[in-house]
């Protein structure tokens, strides 16, 4: 920040999607009025303005309602028909107002210290972003380049837990893209770093603060449907960007690439082999061939370097061989063992 805020000054704008989370979204909200409140209680932060914009990404249950309800000063609600959670976050950047922009999902909350956490060491560093992992922390703040290496490809993938100059988004065009319901995260992501390149914009801090709720019903954690061949079409767009940048990444950092992207073809052909008859009876068969053999092509271009092999654990080894040898007896064997 530049020095204190002054009164009245939107420093934070919070944009929340929403959708089908009628039992969530008030706690949601009143843990952000919290952490808003304690924010205001430090002498460095009076006057800091956390507004709330709310996206009711086309609900059909009481989402839509209350978010109408919880609507006050700094607590905008928009309704659009169903288009994806990109979409919704894409409305809530064009309405945020604020210097930062923070995004939290409606099923989770965060603690009364987050925004305190975010901004004392934005204030102290500078930075375009902050974020705060529970996993591994750097002292040096890094590059677009070094954030691809030492965050995107190494499983820090989510938007949430991350304070972003909305400008830094706003000048380097970075929105999610739409029509993906698994990956949008990480390709946000990605393409902001590959945008800021060599420039010094990240700093990454092992803090907590952020609680974030396991949606049993998630994308990726429900029988095989066909928004998993998302986790395919995500990867091969991560090569993409990444080649267009045209930056020469170390052979280590390809091969991480190289790795989730077997990993991610395994886990979509786990979900086929894992389909329960009726599932199997109600889906659409040819679908169901096309994604797996994406997945077998995704995972032959991964193994192009014989260098991965190293990376993946003696499980994943096994199963890839297998797999690649014979895909059906792999199917029927991984479905029989896992049920």
């Amino acid at each position: 920040m530049d020095g204190k805020p002054t009164e009245s000054a939107i420093v934070i704008s919070v944009i929340i999607p929403v959708y089908q989370a009628e039992k969530s979204i008030r706690g949601c909200v009143e843990s952000v009025k919290e952490a808003a409140a304690h924010l205001n209680s430090d002498a460095d932060f009076s006057g800091s303005i956390v507004e709330i914009i709310l996206v009711d990404d086309g609900s059909t249950d009481g989402g839509r309602r209350i978010c109408d309800e919880l609507t006050a000063e700094y607590v905008i609600a928009r309704h659009t028909k169903n288009h994806g959670v990109s979409h919704a976050r894409n409305i809530g950047i064009e309405l945020a107002r604020g210097e930062y922009i923070v995004f939290i999902d409606a099923d989770d909350t965060v603690r009364k210290e987050y925004f305190l956490d975010l901004l004392k060491k934005e204030d102290e560093t500078g930075f375009d972003l902050i974020d705060i992992t529970s996993k591994k922390a750097f002292d040096d703040p890094m590059s677009g380049y070094e954030y691809v290496e030492n965050a995107v490809l190494a499983e820090n993938t989510h938007v949430w837990g991350k304070l972003f100059r909305r400008q830094m988004l706003l000048k380097n065009k970075v929105i999610f893209p739409e029509g993906l319901a698994i990956g949008e995260d990480m390709l946000f992501l990605l393409d902001m770093a590959l945008k800021l390149g060599d420039k010094k914009f990240a700093y990454v801090t092992k803090k907590d603060g952020y609680n974030y709720s396991e949606n049993e019903d998630g994308a990726m954690n429900s029988e095989f449907k066909e928004s998993y061949a998302h986790q395919l079409v995500c990867w091969q767009k991560a090569e993409e960007l990444i080649n267009k940048s045209g930056h020469k990444f170390s052979d280590e950092t390809m091969d991480r690439l190289s790795a989730i992207q077997i990993m991610a073809a395994m886990l979509v052909a786990g979900k086929i082999a894992c389909m329960s008859r009726e599932a199997k009876k109600k889906a659409d068969k040819d679908m169901v061939n096309t994604t797996l053999s994406a997945s077998y092509d995704l995972v032959k271009h991964g193994l192009k370097s014989g260098r991965v092999y190293r990376l993946l654990d003696r499980g994943y080894k096994m199963k890839v061989s297998f797999f690649m040898s014979s895909r059906n007896l792999y199917l029927a064997l991984y479905g029989a063992l896992k049920k």
